[in-house]
């Protein structure tokens, strides 16, 4: 059994899990870490940004991830987890920023960050969408949101469980309960503005 252990800790990384190839890499040349850094800071700052709404909070907290992760990579056991990893960092990153101050923002501010190339008309749309979005994200509760901000950041079902420390199962009717209440709250809302 010891012989086995062994054996598949000294394993080289799979050839078809592009992850597992950089991951060793780093470990190699911790130089080689910035080539995870450009594969995943989008997703993470993205992540950051949904759950903070703020740009330099999340920056801070994006930063923080990669730092703790350059920092932890040299424990880290290669099991095609990389990127769920990579997520309970960020997760935590998030958390230490709201214990470090009082959350006063809240995810509506996000709809200030606006794309500059889309039309006015397009640009008052995607506002009133965004805001109807993010009030409905706002009266979730906390599991809940946790979920959607996750599946916001591109995570899939199965990541979204190992960062939450859930099922699968339990993820998956976490976004369905998530996204009916989001169904309904925004149907209302139309609804209200229909018969004003």
């Amino acid at each position: 059994m010891r012989l086995l252990r062994r054996r598949q800790l000294i394993e080289p990384p799979r050839p078809d899990d592009p992850d597992a190839l950089l991951v060793a890499w780093a470990k190699e040349n911790a130089q080689a870490f910035v080539a995870l850094y450009d594969r995943y800071f989008p997703a993470v700052y993205g992540y950051c940004l949904s759950a903070l709404g703020e740009l330099e909070a999340a920056e801070d907290a994006a930063s923080q991830t990669f730092l703790k992760a350059l920092t932890a990579l040299p424990g880290y056991r290669e099991a095609g987890r990389f990127r769920p990893w990579l997520f309970v960092i960020a997760h935590n990153a998030v958390q230490d920023a709201f214990r470090a101050r009082r959350p006063q923002e809240s995810l509506a501010e996000a709809a200030d960050l606006l794309d500059p190339d889309i039309s006015p008309e397009d640009q008052a749309l995607a506002t009133v969408d965004r805001e109807w979005l993010d009030a409905a994200i706002d009266r979730l509760s906390s599991d809940d949101r946790r979920v959607l901000e996750l599946r916001r950041a591109g995570l899939s079902g199965r990541e979204i469980a190992w960062v939450l420390g859930i099922s699968h199962e339990a993820a998956k009717k976490r976004q369905l309960r998530a996204m009916e209440q989001i169904r309904v709250a925004i149907s209302a809302e139309r609804e209200v503005l229909r018969g004003a």
